[in-house]
């Protein structure tokens, strides 16, 4: 009887310390594996993100490049294609290295009395100068509508025009 007590609390005592040292091993190790895929996760998060904006990099620009390229892309576009137009000219404006003011000049060739088409382009200039002013940081932009007048047969399709204007300091 003795044999067997001593043999039952020797058991005993061996589960009791099979368990402290799983017990006292596991939580560290779990910690260690909890890190790891917690690192992994912000790797894998950090890469999708430079991947994403590394394909919106724009290198900073000089004023005489940003007007060719304005200039270029309004040349290319097509009327329906407006919104693009200026997300793409926005998106130059922002990435210019010197300081400068804009100015929007908005011509109208549709058809109507000249009253209509002055205040159609004005109204026009306006909601561009409102679009680009919310979305950049220009610090003055003037728009001007000037209804069908200087309006030549070649330029019929060029009605919007933007002008860069360097900054004396």
């Amino acid at each position: 009887m003795r044999a067997k007590t001593l043999i039952l609390i020797f058991i005993l005592l061996s589960i009791l310390l099979l368990t402290l040292s799983i017990f006292f091993t596991a939580q560290p190790l779990y910690q260690k594996k909890l890190e790891k895929r917690r690192i992994e996760n912000i790797q894998k998060v950090y890469y999708k993100e430079y991947y994403k904006r590394r394909d919106f990099h724009i290198p900073k620009r000089s004023l005489l490049l940003a007007q060719k390229e304005i200039n270029q892309l309004i040349k290319n576009h097509k009327p329906e294609e407006k919104q693009q137009l200026l997300i793409q000219t926005i998106s130059i404006l922002n990435n210019i290295k010197e300081k400068f003011v804009l100015k929007i000049e908005v011509h109208t060739a549709k058809k109507g009395s000249k009253r209509e088409l002055l205040k159609y382009s004005k109204i026009e200039a306006k909601e561009l100068k409102n679009f680009i002013q919310n979305r950049t940081e220009i610090p003055f932009i003037s728009s001007i509508g000037y209804g069908n007048r200087l309006i030549k047969k070649s330029q019929s399709s060029q009605h919007i025009k933007f002008i860069l204007q360097r900054i004396k300091e």
